[in-house]
């Protein structure tokens, strides 16, 4: 993701894209088509970065027809890839598996295993969100194996603590220390390298809670929440805060979301910022706070709206429907409710039909049939 500053702005668009517009422009002329597929690829996490979701899918999906229309198997896999992070992004986890998997086709392991390493971790992730768990273990395995022979630590420390919680998440506590133990010693062995340690011991802390180790698991996040914060690293401090939050520490929770919106905002990053909008609202909600969590609500709904973000607006609207019910305000309530039902069926969400379920029962409470 870019992490330029989008604040600085021409007309109607940060300088950066602007100038990324110009240079593709530039490529176009010399008829260059590899060069203009990447270029469109870059643009579109740009666009992403500062909020443009409708957009950023426009350019990859431009980048697709041109790759595939070149014949370059290991680049159009690329482009495939990047669109199927996007939709996973937005919730069409579907769709997200279809394209990394036809990625994988366009690849030989002989000759592209590195290419192929982020597409088995992303392959897993989307398949884990769709719980199918043995299958996102196996890819994310492979994943790990391909880094490693890469020498793209990194990468291979994130796939680590992602294969870490879905073992957690299968009550496997021992599989997942394993996983986070190998991720630690791989981070550590990093020089600067804060924002890798920090992610492992925020996870690592969560586990040591399930482990009942109360006191090593204050130490794995209070330090990782300030290597965290020097870093300005807002996807662990969200991580952070959604573990504080889990334990009841209301105070440091809101303080990690506050810290994590701080930086979106100052950095122009619309998607992280909203995120940390929407997790602000829901610690709310859950202190019985819910004029500030629809404050919350209303504000990350505005900028999941203007990215085009449907799963986003799913998940912020049903969310805000259940404090509306809580502040008795029924009729609004529901209307959010089925705006939400209505997102996720338009992505195919695989669970918008339990919501929908859900939404009827709500329905039944609010206004009962006569006896």
């Amino acid at each position: 993701m870019d992490s330029r500053d989008a604040s600085d702005t021409v007309g109607d668009k940060p300088r950066f894209i602007n100038e990324q517009e110009h240079a593709l422009d530039e490529l176009r002329g010399r008829g260059d088509q590899d060069a203009v597929v990447r270029a469109l690829v870059e643009l579109a996490t740009s666009y992403w970065r500062v909020g443009e979701v409708k957009t950023a899918l426009e350019k990859l999906e431009e980048a697709w027809r041109l790759a595939e229309d070149q014949g370059n198997h290991p680049l159009a896999a690329n482009v495939l890839a990047n669109l199927g992070a996007a939709l996973a992004n937005t919730g069409q986890l579907g769709p997200a598996v279809e394209k990394y998997e036809r990625s994988l086709t366009l690849l030989d392991p002989e000759t592209d295993l590195g290419a192929m390493a982020p597409i088995y971790a992303s392959l897993g992730l989307a398949l884990r969100d769709l719980g199918d768990h043995d299958e996102a273990k196996r890819h994310f395995q492979n994943g790990i194996g391909a880094f490693r022979n890469a020498g793209d630590v990194e990468s291979a420390v994130s796939a680590l603590n992602d294969l870490a919680l879905i073992h957690q998440d299968d009550a496997d506590l021992d599989g997942a220390f394993k996983c986070l133990q190998e991720a630690l010693d791989l981070a550590k062995s990093q020089e600067g390298e804060d924002s890798l340690v920090a992610r492992t011991l925020s996870n690592l802390g969560r586990l040591q809670t399930a482990q009942g180790k109360g006191v090593e698991a204050r130490e794995s996040l209070e330090t990782a929440l300030e290597l965290a914060s020097g870093g300005q690293d807002v996807g662990t401090l969200i991580s952070l805060g959604m573990i504080f939050a889990d334990l009841g520490n209301h105070e440091k929770a809101i303080e990690c979301f506050e810290r994590s919106q701080a930086i979106a905002r100052d950095m122009g990053w619309a998607v992280d910022e909203a995120n940390a909008l929407f997790y602000l609202a829901r610690i709310h909600a859950g202190l019985g706070d819910h004029e500030r969590a629809l404050d919350y609500y209303s504000m990350s709904g505005r900028m999941a709206d203007q990215m085009g973000d449907r799963g986003s607006m799913a998940m912020i609207s049903w969310n805000a429907g259940l404090s509306l019910l809580a502040m008795e305000r029924a009729e609004e309530a529901l209307a959010a409710m089925h705006d939400a039902v209505n997102y996720w069926r338009e992505i195919g969400a695989p669970d918008a039909e339990e919501h929908a379920k859900a939404l009827s029962e709500f329905e039944a409470k609010v206004n009962p049939t006569p006896s």
